[in-house]
């Protein structure tokens, strides 16, 4: 049996997980714009434990490191339980339209064999044949941070960390491919080619090697933001410090693709062994963060993402002019839907844990007393303010004592800017002052990387549910508050998307515009009152957070 609609597949090879999306295109006349056909997942370890990693990773002395053959094998049983799921579904494999996906940003994988010649017998699995493909088993995870040397000596060459962010869209960072390369340069001799993780499962859909596309490729240290090609001036700067760039150019293979490109049809191991039609359509693989802005939906200039979850991670769309990378903190990259336009992205390691501490402590391990007790209090906490690192902060960076300490990463001034003790307020008190914190966080930080409007605000994760902190982000802000409604992982999502998006541009032959079809439901607007009083406590938060920083790190450094 099979239905009569296209499907689109979007694949999510996170940190610790496999995840697969298959959506059916509606027609116009349809209520809503999509239909979720399949959505299934697995957790690497559980799946593939003969790999022997923990959170989907493996620890080498103070290296991070992730089994290349792990990634291969989680296509093919990603793809096995896809398959299954679409035909309970009343659908096909043959019905799918075109592929495309997410994957962990930053993760590195080296190849030894010069060509990627995938099986004829479909019975082979893709790890068994690729087996002595690579050229060590295990690449770099992006939570490998130990090329800090590196870093700083790759800013010195070019200029400048400012310099090397202007024009990749970030200074240098620790996990990103361009400085791993570097700290790798003695022993690349063996390596014939490098994936990106993304690029990986876009190559192993093709059967040949594909480019990195280039929204992941501005995540490396390596590409031209405006040209979007392979950086000059960083290559020099590589090859100054002992990395050839001729080596460089044959690892990376050619200029980044542009993400809504379609490479081509899935090879015919795929057709024959999990029964895709040849027409079946390759569009790149991105990074999880591009291809989260897309499943959230943000399409326009002014369109600004929050993901709530562990940690939180927050997306613009801006249009060039608007939007200057940070030589501090922050990350630009190219819009994976959108070519004219900029993405601008900020992480926040303080997210849902160090507001699950203040609700345990505080309200009983309830979301509903959390909720009032922040009602409690006025907005603006009556001019306290509170930092909360209770995790290494990355935005800024912010150290942290050990665990047993943690509390001491709490900070509190009242309204003459005199510092107090937190834990000594009221609990209404603490609540009020870290979801303030967090929303002004945001704020504050997104005005230092992007200076254009915000017309609305798009949330995704678990504590959108939460309707002070969605009230206070949309007073903070000054914009409206949608929260996404798709009930499926959001990068696979976007990958599915992107999958559709690529198959327009290419029957059109040009780019056409990327409508989002996420479902929004409007929670809160902002009121002016409440924002007036948001836009003090703003102006008041760079000082105050220096201070709390400094008080931060100098608990940091007592014995």
């Amino acid at each position: 049996m099979s239905g009569s609609k296209p499907l689109y597949v979007g694949l999510d090879c996170s940190t610790q997980s496999m995840t697969g999306v298959v959506i059916a295109a509606l027609d116009a006349a349809s209520s809503k714009p999509f239909e979720v056909v399949a959505s299934v997942t697995f957790q690497l370890d559980a799946r593939l434990p003969h790999y022997g990693t923990i959170k989907g990773v493996l620890v080498d002395g103070a290296h991070v490191l992730v089994p290349s053959l792990m990634l291969v094998e989680s296509l093919d049983e990603i793809l096995a339980d896809l398959s299954r799921a679409v035909v309970c579904a009343g659908y096909s494999m043959a019905d799918i339209v075109a592929v495309s996906g997410s994957a962990q940003q930053h993760t590195s994988a080296f190849w030894s064999a010069t060509a990627l010649d995938l099986p004829s017998d479909p019975a082979l699995p893709l790890a068994a044949h690729l087996a002595q493909a690579f050229a060590w088993p295990h690449g770099r995870s992006w939570m490998d941070a130990t090329t800090t040397a590196e870093c700083r000596a790759l800013e010195a060459a070019v200029g400048g960390a400012q310099r090397l962010a202007d024009t990749t869209g970030s200074r240098g960072y620790e996990r990103f491919t361009g400085v791993q390369l570097l700290s790798l340069k003695a022993a690349l001799a063996p390596v014939v080619r490098m994936s990106l993780a993304s690029s990986l499962l876009t190559s192993l859909f093709l059967g040949a090697y594909a480019p990195i596309d280039a929204s992941d490729g501005s995540g490396m240290n390596l590409m031209d933001l405006a040209t979007r090609a392979w950086a000059p001036d960083v290559l020099a700067a590589l090859e100054a410090l002992g990395l050839p760039a001729a080596t460089l150019l044959r690892l990376l293979g050619p200029a980044p693709i542009a993400s809504h490109a379609v490479l081509g049809r899935v090879a015919p191991y795929f057709v024959a062994r999990h029964g895709l039609s040849p027409q079946c359509r390759v569009v790149p693989f991105s990074g999880d963060n591009p291809c989260t802005l897309a499943g959230m939906g943000l399409a326009a200039a002014g369109d600004v993402g929050i993901s709530l979850g562990t940690s939180g991670c927050l997306f613009v769309v801006a249009a060039p002019e608007a939007i200057r990378p940070s030589a501090e903190e922050g990350h630009v990259l190219t819009n994976p839907v959108d070519p004219a336009t900029l993405m601008g992205m900020l992480c926040f390691k303080n997210g849902s844990l160090a507001r699950e501490n203040v609700r345990d402590r505080r309200a009983n391990g309830s979301w509903s007393d959390f909720s009032a007790l922040m009602a409690a209090r006025p907005p603006g906490n009556d001019g306290v303010m509170g930092f909360f690192y209770l995790q290494p902060e990355i935005t800024p960076v912010v150290p942290t004592e050990a665990p047993t300490a943690r509390l001491s990463g709490i900070h509190g001034f009242d309204a003459d800017d005199r510092p107090i003790d937190l834990l000594q307020s009221s609990a209404a008190v603490e609540v009020r002052a870290i979801v303030e914190w967090q929303c002004l966080a945001m704020h504050v930080h997104l005005q230092q990387l992007y200076q254009g409007p915000v017309s609305r605000l798009i949330l995704a994760g678990g504590a959108a549910v939460n309707p002070s902190l969605l009230e206070t982000l949309a007073n903070v802000f000054n914009a409206p508050v949608f929260v996404e409604d798709n009930r499926v992982n959001t990068a696979a999502l976007g990958g599915a998307f992107r999958a559709q998006h690529g198959v327009a541009c290419d029957d059109a032959r040009t780019y056409v515009p990327f409508e989002p079809h996420v479902r929004l439901e409007l929670r809160a607007t902002p009121k002016a009152a409440a924002h007036a009083v948001y836009a003090a406590m703003a102006a008041r938060f760079p000082a105050l957070e220096a201070r709390a920083i400094a008080m931060q790190v100098q608990r940091y450094a007592t014995p």
